[in-house]
């Protein structure tokens, strides 16, 4: 028999568990959103979360090189991601620029006619 020349992953993930939920009810380990950056973007590519929340997909971008774009429809969730991002930027001694960061979750807007869904920034 021929060797296997490529080794995909089971469709089960193995994460550590997250022990504090950092002000955000809903917060996923940093190796989940990690696995897939890896996986689907190329170094240097922009990682877009539309479901910002607690920053954990901005922190795993920035620690696996990549820029991120997060949008959270809620202002304090804002804030604290980015308080997050700018702690983990200093960790690893990284530069980042947090323009309109928290102003963005007051612009989104989204319009949902019949069955159509549609994301305007504006």
């Amino acid at each position: 028999m021929g060797r296997k020349k490529k080794v995909l992953p089971s469709n089960v993930l193995s994460v550590p568990l997250v022990g504090k939920n950092f002000g955000h009810p809903a917060v996923y380990p940093v190796g989940l959103p990690s696995f897939f950056i890896k996986l689907l973007t190329p170094n240097n590519g922009v990682v877009v979360d539309p479901f910002g929340g607690s920053g954990q997909t901005a922190i795993a971008a920035l620690q696996l090189g990549r820029r991120s774009i997060l949008v959270d429809n809620n202002k304090h969730y804002c804030t604290i991601a980015a308080g997050r991002v700018q702690k983990a930027a200093k960790e690893i001694s990284a530069t980042i620029s947090l323009r309109n960061f928290g102003v963005i979750a007051r612009q989104v807007k989204l319009h949902m006619p019949s069955e159509k869904l549609e994301l305007a920034l504006v």
